[in-house]
């Protein structure tokens, strides 16, 4: 493992190829993950099954597959999020004596639902955000335009950075 840092970001570098970059940004932070080719197809969780294949990313631990265009979001989360959650069985951390991943969660957190939202609510991000989903939910998040217009630069950059790398 390498680490380097570069200004507000720190990368760790794994042998594998896999990387992790770690960003402060407006008072948060982005985390970035770059996997090389030769795992596509080779992983499955809440990041998808890597395959090129949008269609078929929303696969469950038992194997099965849910169609997300069916379900709310709350039901995305609760059933399919949730079912990835960290156990000491799955994890590849190490623990303390007596400690395990439900040390370090918070199961009464829920998360803001944009399609909870009401209409004028999401319309008005909308007008500022465009169709940055980023954008979108953390204007509706935090109320903060600048907040929300840097989600909307790093999701842009983000998706430059995705285009050029499927275009190589």
């Amino acid at each position: 493992v390498t680490l380097q840092r570069n200004n507000d970001s720190i990368s760790i570098n794994f042998k594998s190829g896999i990387s992790f970059t770690v960003s402060i940004k407006s008072k948060s932070l982005s985390i970035s993950l770059s996997v090389p080719t030769s795992f596509r197809g080779q992983t499955k969780g809440l990041l998808g099954n890597y395959n090129g294949d949008k269609d078929d990313d929303f696969i469950l631990p038992d194997g099965n597959t849910i169609n997300p265009e069916e379900l709310t979001e709350r039901q995305l989360y609760h059933d399919f999020g949730h079912k990835w959650a960290v156990t000491v069985e799955t994890s590849v951390m190490h623990y303390d004596d007596r400690e395990g991943p439900e040390d370090f969660t918070h199961p009464e957190f829920q998360p803001i639902f944009l399609d909870e939202q009401p209409e004028d609510v999401q319309a008005s991000a909308k007008e500022l955000c465009g169709e940055s989903l980023a954008c979108i939910f953390d204007y509706i998040a935090t109320g903060s335009q600048a907040f929300a217009l840097d989600s909307k630069t790093i999701q842009n950059d983000a998706d430059a950075v995705n285009l050029y790398i499927n275009n190589s």
